[in-house]
C-alpha cells in the first residue's frame, strides 16, 4: 500500500470498525449447550390424544380443557428456548470480537502504533465476561422456569391419566348396567307373557264359572227328575224315599228292605251318564242279591223274584232312552262331561292344544292314552320344557338331562311302536311311567313326541331322542342276534348314545348317491371305511352310529347299513356345525379315514341298505310331522295371546279384521294337518307292518312335507303379528324369532320338501298301477 500517514491509518481503522459493526451477517446460534430432554428438536409440546366418544360429556370437556392448558404451557417453554437461542447467538458474536490479535486479520498496516490493541482486547474480554455472567443468570432462571413448567406438565398428565381411568371405569359400569338392562328386559318380556296368559285365563275362568253354575243348575234339574223317577219306583214297591240321597225299597210280602244308594251330584263336572249308570248298576246288584236270598227262604219266592225283575225292567226302561250302555261309555272316555264343551278353569289358549285336549271328543284316544299324556307332560315339563329356552340360547343341553331321561326309561317312547318287548324285559324294563311296554302303541308315541316339543324348540328335545328314535331301530329290526346282544343293552338303557348317519356333503335327499365306502378285507373279517358324513344330529356325543355305507357298485343296490364306532375311535374326527336353528341338537360333521370295523357290524344283508333306510324313513317322517304340528301350535297360540293384549290404532290387534283373518287361515291349516296326521297314526296301528310300508310310504312323505309348509305359515304369522318383537332375539317375541329360524330344520331333514312331494305322487301312481293290474284278467281268460 505504500507509506501512509497516521491520520490515514486512523481513518482506515474507523472505516473497518464501522463496516464490521454494520454488517448484516450474524454468527450462527450457539449450539454447544448440554443436551437436555426438552431441547431435542423432535420433541414438540404434547397434543391431546384422539378422544373417543364418551358416555359422560362433562368429563370429556374437562379432559379437553386440561389438554389445552398443557399445550399453552408447552408453547411457553418453546418461547423460552427461542429467547435462550437468541442469547446464545449474541454470545457467539461477542466471542468473535474477543479473538486475540494474532488471530485477527486487518487490512491496515501492522505498524500503526497509535492504537493500543491490548487495552482494546482487555475491554472486550471484560465485556464478554459480563455478558457471560448475564447469560448464565438468565439461563439459570429459564432452566428453573422450565423445570417448574415440566413439573406442572407431569402433574397435568397424571391428572389426565386418573380422569381417563375413571372414565374407563364408568364405561365398564355402563356396559354392565346395559347388559343387566337387557337381561331385565328379557325377564320383563317373560313376565308380560305370564301376565297376559293369567289375564286370559282369568277371563276364561269367569266364563267357566258361569258355565259351571249353569251346569250345576242343569244337574239339579236332572237330580229332581231322578227323584221323581225314584218316587214312581217307590210307589211300585211301597218304598219310602229318604232325603239324604238313599232310597229304601220295601217289598210287599216280607217287608224286607233293599238299601239302594243314589249318588249325589258330584262337585266336579263329571259325566251325568256315569252317575246314572253307576246308580243303576248298584241297584241291579242289590236286587240280584235280594232275589237270591228270597229263593233260599221259602214261600212266594217266585212272586218276589218276578216283582224284582219287573222293577229292574222298569228302571232300565226309564233310563235306556237317555243313557248309553256302560260298556260304550268305558270304551269312549271322550264322551264324559270333562271332555265336552265345559272346560277346566285353566282354559287353553285357542290353537295351543290338540282338539282332544281342548274339550272336544275324539275317537282315537283311550283312557290309557289320556293317562299317559298327563304323566308325560308332568315329567317332560319338569325335566325339559321349563329349561328349553335357556338351553337353546346356551346352545347345549346339560349332560345330566340325558341320564335323567334314561333312568326313567323316557327315551324309549321315541322308538317306533310296537316296542321290542322281549329285549326290554330281558333288561328289566317292564313299564314306562306305569305303562306296560307291551301296551305301547303309535298313539302313545305320538303323544310323547307332541309333549317333547311343548316348548316350541326342537333343539333340546332333538339332542336327547334323535339317536334313539332313528339310529337304534335298524339294529333291533334287521340286525343279527349277535349284533343286538353287543349293542342294544347299552343303547336301550342309555349307557351309550347312538346316531343315524346318512347324509353327506354331496348326498342329502339323494340317498342313492352316497359316496362313503367300506372295503372288505381279503380274509372277510373287517371293513375299512373312508368318507365323510354331514349334518348328523347327536353325532358329537355318540359312541356308535347306524351308518349308510357303499359296499358295492353305484346306485341303491350298492348300499349297506353298518354299526360304526365314533367317539374316541381311531380314524374318526368330528366337529360341531353352526346351524341357524335347533342349535343345541349337536349337528356334526364326521370324517372317516381308514376306520376299521368288524364284519359282524353289518346290519342285515349286504346291499339291502336302501330298503332298510326307506323303511326307517316312515317313522322319521311321521315323527317330524307330529313335531311340526306342535311347534306350529306354540307359534300360533303365542301370536294369538299377544294379539289379545297388544293395542294399535286405538284398539287391540284382535279387533283388526286382517289380524283375525291371518290367524284363522293359519289355524285352519294347522287343524287340518293335525287331523291328517292323527289318521296316519291310526292307520299305523290298524295296518300290518308290511301293508303300512306300502300304503302309507308316499302319503307319509306328503304329510311330512306339508307339515313343514304349515309350520312355515304359522311361524311367519307369529313373526309378523309380533312385529319388531318377532325380529328380536329377546323379549316378548323371542319364541317367534327362534321358531322362524327353526323352520328350515324341519323342511329339509328326512327328505327335502320338493323331493318328498314328488316321491309321494310317484308312490301313489305305482300303487295305483299295481292294484289296477291285479284286477285285470289274464290274457286269454275272457269267455267272450
Amino acid at each position: 500500500m505504500g507509506h501512509q500517514s497516521s491520520k490515514q491509518r486512523r481513518q482506515h481503522n474507523r472505516k473497518l470498525s464501522r463496516t464490521h459493526s454494520d454488517s448484516t451477517e450474524r454468527p450462527p446460534p450457539y449450539t454447544e449447550t448440554p443436551e437436555e430432554p426438552w431441547t431435542k428438536a423432535d420433541q414438540t409440546p404434547s397434543k391431546p390424544p384422539a378422544r373417543t366418544p364418551s358416555l359422560t360429556v362433562e368429563r370429556d370437556e374437562e379432559i379437553l380443557e386440561l389438554h389445552q392448558r398443557l399445550a399453552i404451557r408447552g408453547n411457553a417453554v418453546e418461547n423460552l428456548w427461542k429467547g435462550n437461542n437468541k442469547l446464545q447467538a449474541k454470545l457467539e458474536r461477542l466471542r468473535e470480537y474477543s479473538t486475540p490479535d494474532s488471530e485477527r486479520t486487518y487490512s491496515m498496516s501492522p505498524y500503526d502504533n497509535s492504537i493500543d490493541y491490548r487495552d482494546l482486547a482487555n475491554q472486550h474480554r471484560q465485556k464478554i465476561h459480563q455478558l457471560h455472567q448475564q447469560c448464565r443468570m438468565e439461563r439459570e432462571a429459564k432452566d428453573t422456569r422450565i423445570l417448574e413448567l415440566e413439573k406442572q406438565i407431569r402433574d397435568l398428565e397424571e391428572y389426565i391419566g386418573k380422569k381417563e381411568s375413571d372414565l374407563m371405569y364408568y364405561q365398564g359400569r355402563c356396559t354392565k348396567v346395559w347388559e343387566e338392562a337387557k337381561v331385565a328386559d328379557v325377564q320383563l318380556g317373560r313376565m308380560n307373557q305370564k301376565v297376559m296368559r293369567l289375564e286370559v285365563e282369568a277371563h276364561a275362568s269367569t266364563r267357566v264359572i258361569k258355565s259351571k253354575d249353569d251346569h250345576v243348575e242343569l244337574l239339579e234339574r236332572e237330580s229332581k227328575t231322578v227323584r221323581l223317577s225314584n218316587t214312581q219306583h217307590t210307589a211300585l214297591s211301597r218304598g219310602v224315599p229318604v232325603d239324604d240321597g238313599t232310597t229304601k225299597w220295601v217289598l210287599d210280602s216280607q217287608q224286607d228292605e233293599i238299601p239302594v244308594t243314589v249318588l249325589r251330584v258330584p262337585s266336579r263336572l263329571d259325566s251325568l251318564v256315569d252317575y246314572l249308570i253307576e246308580s243303576i248298576s248298584e241297584t241291579k246288584g242289590k236286587l240280584r242279591e235280594l232275589e237270591t236270598a228270597k229263593n233260599h227262604h221259602g214261600r212266594d219266592s217266585t212272586m218276589q223274584g218276578q216283582n224284582l225283575r219287573d222293577l229292574v225292567k222298569l228302571i232300565n226302561a226309564q233310563h235306556q232312552r237317555t243313557v248309553m250302555p256302560s260298556e260304550r261309555v268305558r270304551e269312549h272316555p271322550s264322551l264324559l262331561v270333562e271332555h265336552r264343551t265345559i272346560m277346566a278353569p285353566n282354559t287353553p289358549i285357542p290353537f295351543s292344544e290338540p282338539p282332544y285336549l281342548s274339550g272336544l271328543p275324539s275317537p282315537y284316544y283311550s283312557a290309557s292314552h289320556l293317562e299317559w299324556q298327563k304323566k308325560c307332560r308332568a315329567f317332560i315339563t319338569e325335566h325339559l320344557t321349563q329349561h328349553a329356552m335357556e338351553w337353546e340360547t346356551a346352545e347345549t343341553v346339560p349332560e345330566h338331562v340325558f341320564h335323567d331321561f334314561s333312568k326313567a326309561n323316557m327315551l324309549l317312547p321315541s322308538l317306533p311302536a310296537p316296542l321290542p318287548v322281549e329285549r326290554l324285559k330281558s333288561l328289566g324294563i317292564h313299564d314306562i311311567l306305569g305303562l306296560p311296554v307291551e301296551e305301547f302303541d303309535y298313539f302313545h308315541n305320538a303323544i310323547y313326541t307332541d309333549e317333547m316339543l311343548k316348548s316350541g324348540l326342537a333343539g333340546p328335545s332333538g339332542s336327547l331322542t334323535t339317536g334313539m328314535a332313528f339310529g337304534v331301530p335298524p339294529i333291533f329290526k334287521f340286525g343279527s342276534k349277535e349284533l343286538q346282544d353287543r349293542f342294544l343293552p347299552d343303547l336301550l338303557t342309555g349307557k351309550k348314545r347312538a346316531c343315524i348317519a346318512i347324509t353327506e356333503p354331496d348326498a342329502g335327499s339323494d340317498v342313492a348317491n352316497i359316496q362313503a365306502t367300506a372295503v372288505k378285507s381279503k380274509d372277510g373279517k373287517t371293513y375299512t371305511i373312508n368318507g365323510t358324513k354331514k349334518w348328523i344330529t347327536n353325532g358329537i356325543w355318540s359312541e356308535v352310529s347306524c351308518m349308510a355305507i357303499r359296499t358295492g357298485g353305484p346306485g341303491p343296490g350298492g348300499l349297506s347299513l353298518m354299526v360304526v364306532p365314533l367317539k374316541g375311535h381311531e380314524g374318526v374326527s368330528m366337529r360341531r356345525l353352526k346351524v341357524s336353528g335347533q342349535i343345541s341338537a349337536g349337528t356334526t360333521y364326521i370324517e372317516l379315514d381308514d376306520v376299521v370295523v368288524p364284519a359282524e357290524n353289518l346290519i342285515g344283508e349286504e346291499g339291502m341298505g336302501m330298503k332298510y333306510i326307506m323303511t326307517n324313513f316312515n317313522h322319521e317322517r311321521l315323527t317330524i310331522a307330529i313335531g311340526c304340528a306342535r311347534q306350529a301350535r306354540v307359534a300360533l297360540s303365542a301370536a294369538f295371546e299377544y294379539c289379545l293384549k297388544r293395542e294399535a290404532f286405538g284398539k287391540s290387534l284382535m279387533d283388526q279384521p286382517v289380524v283375525r283373518h291371518r290367524l284363522a287361515k293359519c289355524g285352519a291349516q294347522l287343524e287340518a294337518q293335525w287331523s291328517w296326521t292323527e289318521s296316519f297314526v291310526y292307520a299305523m296301528i290298524k295296518l300290518p307292518k308290511k301293508d303300512a310300508d306300502v300304503e302309507l310310504g308316499g302319503l307319509t312323505a306328503a304329510a311330512k312335507a306339508q307339515a313343514g309348509v304349515v309350520l312355515m305359515e304359522c311361524a311367519q304369522c307369529a313373526v309378523l303379528l309380533f312385529g319388531g318383537n318377532g325380529f328380536t332375539r329377546s323379549g316378548k317375541g323371542e319364541i317367534a324369532e327362534k321358531m322362524w329360524r327353526e323352520v328350515p330344520g324341519n323342511r329339509i331333514p328326512g327328505g327335502s320338501e320338493d323331493v318328498l312331494f314328488d316321491l309321494s305322487i310317484r308312490q301313489l301312481v305305482k300303487n295305483y298301477q299295481n292294484k289296477t293290474k291285479m284286477l285285470e284278467r289274464p290274457r286269454g281268460s275272457s269267455k267272450l
